[in-house]
């Protein structure tokens, strides 16, 4: 038996397309990023990110967004979770992946004013923007990082 419904008609959907990249050094901690006054939730922590452009691949996005906003070139990322962010405006799905650092050596963007290295412990035990609790939980939950 079939459901089809020969009245049904496509609802277009349209959500903004983001990335958040969770870089991890050599001594394997993570960095986090603290949002400066010039942008939306100022002295929040983060993680780096931001939009995917037309026509970019999300991985690509994600490398690019790690250099512009932490100067550091990022490799061997990985999808890390999924998820949908309706708080904003606009309701934006967004990829966050893993990625590795040969150094440490950031140079921040006019995005953040501060940047620091944490290890685990300290990341589970911070107060983190809420939709920041997926990527932090969906690290949690991997054997390796």
């Amino acid at each position: 038996m079939s459901d089809y419904d020969p009245n049904y008609v496509d609802t277009p959907v349209y959500f903004r397309l983001g990335v958040k990249t969770v870089v991890i050094n050599a001594e394997h901690k993570i960095l986090l990023l603290k949002r400066s006054s010039k942008t939306g939730d100022p002295g929040s922590w983060d993680f780096g990110g931001g939009g995917v452009d037309k026509g970019e691949n999300p991985s690509d996005a994600a490398s690019r967004e790690a250099r512009e906003e932490t100067g550091l070139d990022v490799h061997g990322l990985q999808p890390l979770i999924t998820y949908l962010d309706v708080t904003g405006i606009d309701e934006a799905v967004i990829i966050a992946f893993t990625a590795h650092a040969d150094n440490n050596d950031v140079k921040l963007s006019w995005e953040h004013e501060e940047s620091r290295w944490v290890s685990w412990d300290e990341l589970k035990s911070m107060s983190l923007p809420g939709l920041h609790a997926y990527i932090r939980d969906a690290l949690g939950s991997q054997a390796r990082y």
